[in-house]
């Protein structure tokens, strides 16, 4: 039997590792309560949007990653599927919801708990009801695994001896359980993105997405490059950004 996905329903689960400190644990106390105050979005396509005051300044000013935002607006269109994997706050899930609009549906990927109480708030706020969120990571295969939240919240990582255990499926078995197939595909997981493609290639040889990948190092670069080249996809635009990560856009090459 298919699994069913609700809009805003959160199925997946998280636990802290046992050894955690205490300090991350109420880190995520003081984070959730953060996320009830709110402002609007000053600048930007979002301008106006209601968000969580809290979850950073960048997206609240609406300066967030102008290159990469620029990107995903002209790569999407009304009645599209936007899967966005490694959704953290939710400024690209919103903005794609926007776009796509009644007709397209948005599917948000996001295992951190710190940023899935702001990527919730933010949906909510702004009444997407075209999202479905899932607390998950993405992967190339069923199963968990540990992710490190010690950092800032834009770079939650898997990590072996990382605080919290989150479980992890593929698209394409995410797919199959019923979600709807994307036409366009952000992936952004902190050095985890080719486990991501591993995890659909039949997505990749049966919908053709286009896809905007963030890579971190030059060898993940190569192997995606690679990877997807078996798929006919051609790189389109290669964004170096102000951190040093690297974001690929690729199209499969009918339509590139």
């Amino acid at each position: 039997m298919a699994m069913k996905f609700h809009s805003h329903r959160l199925t997946g689960r998280w636990e802290l590792s046992e050894d955690s400190p205490m300090k991350y644990r109420l880190k995520r106390c003081i984070y959730v309560l953060s996320s009830v105050f709110t402002t609007r979005v000053r600048s930007g396509p979002l301008k106006g949007s209601r968000w969580t005051l809290f979850s950073g300044i960048r997206f609240v000013r609406g300066t967030f990653e102008p290159e990469k935002t620029a990107i995903i607006i002209n790569a999407l269109g009304a009645g599209d599927v936007f899967w966005d994997v490694g959704a953290n706050v939710g400024y690209f899930t919103v903005l794609g919801a926007k776009i796509v609009g009644k007709e397209g549906a948005v599917v948000a990927i996001e295992p951190s708990p710190v940023n899935l109480a702001f990527l919730k708030r933010n949906v909510k706020l702004n009444k997407a009801e075209n999202v479905t969120i899932l607390p998950i990571a993405a992967g190339a295969a069923q199963g968990t695994v540990r992710l490190n939240t010690r950092s800032g919240r834009g770079t939650h990582c898997v990590d072996n001896l990382g605080d919290t255990l989150v479980d992890v499926n593929s698209i394409d078995s995410l797919i199959q359980s019923g979600l709807p197939s994307p036409t366009f595909v952000k992936i952004d997981v902190e050095g985890f993105e080719e486990y991501v493609i591993e995890g659909m290639k039949t997505c990749l040889r049966m919908n053709s997405p286009k896809l905007l990948v963030a890579v971190h190092t030059e060898s993940a670069e190569k192997n995606i490059l690679s990877l997807l080249s078996e798929f006919n996809y051609i790189l389109r635009q290669r964004l170096a950004m102000p951190k040093g990560d690297i974001e690929l856009y690729l199209e499969p090459s009918e339509i590139a």
